[in-house]
C-alpha cells in the first residue's frame, strides 16, 4: 500500500512551482517535508489530494492514477489536516467531526448507526470526545486543531496528509499530536506531514523529503538525510547536530 508521485510537476503560468518530484510513501510510516518558506511544500500535499491538477507527472494509490478517481472515492483513502482549516464557529464539536463521515454516506443518505459509533471512537482517539458537546467558538486552538483531527480521521483513510499542523500551537500541543500521529502510523497508517521545526521532524519522521526552489534535495530515513551541511545549503543557517547512543538525532542546535 503506497502513495506514488511520479515525475510530479506544477506550474502557475510561466512560473514552476514543483518541478519532477519522485517519491512515494506507505503504511505503517511518517514522512516529513521540510524545506524553506516557499519551497512549494503546500503545493504538494495539493496536489496529492487532487486540489490541483499537475502540469506534468501523476499521482497514484496503490497503482492507481488519482486523476481517473472521483472526489468522493479518493476521499475513501486519503484525508487532509489543512494549515488553518476554518470551521463553523456556531457548530459543535460532534458535528463538525460527523462531516468526516461524508465520503462514505454520499449525498442523499442518511448517517447510520456505524457512522456513529466510528465517530465516538475517533472522538475518543483524539480526546476530544469530553468537549464533544461544546460550540467551535469555545475551544482553544489546541483543541480546534484535535477536532480538525478527528474529522479527518472519520473518513477512515489509509493516507493522512497534514500541512504545518503544529504551526500555531503551544509545544505541549505539538508533542501530543505528534506522539498520536507516531500511534496511528504503528496501527498502518501513512502519514505525509509538512514540519517547520527540525527538531521535531528528525524526532518524530522515520523518512525525509527536502524541498528547495520546487525541487526534491534530499530524501530518505532521517538522520541519514538532515546533517549539519545540508541545513546550511538549504536554510543558510549554521547548526550543530547532537546525536544520542543509538545514533539518532537528540537535538539541531543553532549557531547564534
Amino acid at each position: 500500500m503506497s502513495m506514488l508521485a511520479n515525475q510530479l510537476s506544477f506550474s502557475y503560468g510561466d512560473k514552476n512551482i514543483l518541478k519532477n518530484l519522485d517519491f512515494k510513501f506507505s503504511a505503517s510510516e511518517i514522512v516529513g517535508i521540510i524545506g524553506p518558506n516557499g519551497a512549494g511544500k503546500s503545493t504538494i500535499i495539493k496536489l496529492l489530494s487532487k486540489v490541483l491538477k499537475p502540469s506534468y507527472g501523476f499521482v497514484s494509490i496503490d497503482g492507481n492514477n488519482i486523476s481517473e478517481m472521483s472526489r468522493m472515492d479518493l476521499a475513501k483513502q486519503v484525508a487532509v489536516v489543512a494549515q488553518s482549516a476554518e470551521l463553523p464557529e456556531s457548530f459543535r464539536v460532534e458535528e463538525i467531526v460527523l462531516m468526516g463521515r461524508s465520503p462514505h454516506i454520499g449525498f442523499f443518505s442518511s448517517e447510520r448507526e456505524k457512522d456513529y459509533r466510528i465517530v465516538e471512537e475517533v472522538m475518543q482517539r483524539t480526546d476530544v470526545f469530553k468537549f464533544r458537546t461544546r460550540r467551535i467558538a469555545t475551544l482553544s486552538g489546541g483543541e480546534r486543531q484535535r477536532v480538525v483531527l478527528a474529522r479527518a480521521l472519520a473518513q477512515e483513510p489509509k493516507y493522512l496528509l497534514l500541512d504545518e499542523p503544529t504551526n500555531h500551537l503551544d509545544l505541549n500541543y505539538s508533542i501530543d499530536l505528534l506522539r498520536f500521529l507516531k500511534q496511528e502510523a504503528q496501527n498502518g497508517l501513512a502519514v505525509l506531514i509538512i514540519l517547520h521545526d527540525l527538531n521535531l521532524a528528525s524526532r518524530v519522521c522515520d523518512r525525509i523529503l527536502v524541498v528547495e526552489d520546487g525541487q526534491l534535495v534530499g530524501q530518505g530515513k532521517t538522520e541519514e538525510v538532515i546533517s549539519e551541511l545540508l541545513i546550511k545549503n538549504v536554510f543558510r543557517t549554521d547548526v550543530k547536530i547532537i546525536w544520542d547512543n543509538e545514533n539518532k538525532i537528540s537535538a539541531i542546535v543553532p549557531s547564534i
